[in-house]
């Protein structure tokens, strides 16, 4: 008596129904991040997307990352904010964050660049600014984003110094309300600091690997199925 127990003729078929399409929308998915962070790239690098800053402030900061806008309003030059954290070259330093009001009275926040860290934190460095009307260029960027945030700690003085803020915390310092995009000052532009910018993000040939493991996958699983069905008839 045969007491090996028979498997199911329609689990292989179940097994396609389930799996393969998750592999497809998984391959699609990574596909399309492929086209996104292209566009991403290609912004970064295309003048002739420049923007008023006004005109884009209605829309998500991520659907306009790296986008090149124009800024005509005035700084606040003694309510400035350093980033702590930031590195250049190896070298720990401070951005600097300065808000900016446009002339269409809503405000944003400027990264002016680089700074090396002061020999204390109690030490204020210098941060040479006016509040002239002016007009500026640069990127639009969403706020930088931790692995892990934790709670704000409450500042006191100008400059503040801060972490990983959110512009939230950033307008309730200043008693405004933040756009939630903001402004890496060009390269080239007056009043900034170093400023070699690059996009953070991979570029899309990782996405296109993935998508095309994903595909693979999926290759694979029909060749199997196959094999399965031809020795089954066997």
């Amino acid at each position: 008596m045969n007491a090996r127990r028979r498997r199911p003729a329609w689990l292989p078929v179940l097994a396609m129904l389930l799996i393969l399409p998750v592999l497809l929308y998984l391959g699609t998915w990574q596909l399309d991040r492929a086209a996104q962070k292209q566009a991403m790239f290609d912004r970064f690098d295309d003048p002739a997307a420049m923007a008023e800053l006004s005109l884009v402030l209605d829309e998500a900061p991520e659907a306009n990352r790296y986008r090149q806008v124009r800024a005509s309003g005035r700084y606040w030059p003694n309510r400035q904010f350093l980033q702590e954290g930031m590195t250049h070259d190896g070298r720990p330093g401070l951005h600097v964050l300065s808000p900016f009001q446009l002339d269409n009275r809503r405000w944003v926040i400027v990264n002016r660049g680089w700074i090396p860290e002061t020999r204390t934190r109690d030490t204020a460095p210098p941060l040479p600014l006016d509040d002239s009307r002016r007009t500026l260029a640069g990127r639009v960027v969403p706020y930088p984003q931790p692995g892990l945030r934790l709670a704000p700690t409450a500042g006191e003085g100008w400059p503040r110094r801060v972490l990983y803020p959110t512009p939230a915390e950033l307008g309730e310092a200043l008693g405004v309300a933040l756009a939630p995009h903001m402004v890496w000052l060009d390269a080239g532009a007056d009043d900034g600091f170093m400023r070699e910018w690059t996009p953070a993000e991979f570029g899309p040939a990782r996405h296109i690997g993935y998508a095309v493991q994903w595909f693979g996958l999926a290759v694979t699983l029909v060749l199997i199925y196959i094999i399965m069905k031809f020795r089954k008839r066997q």
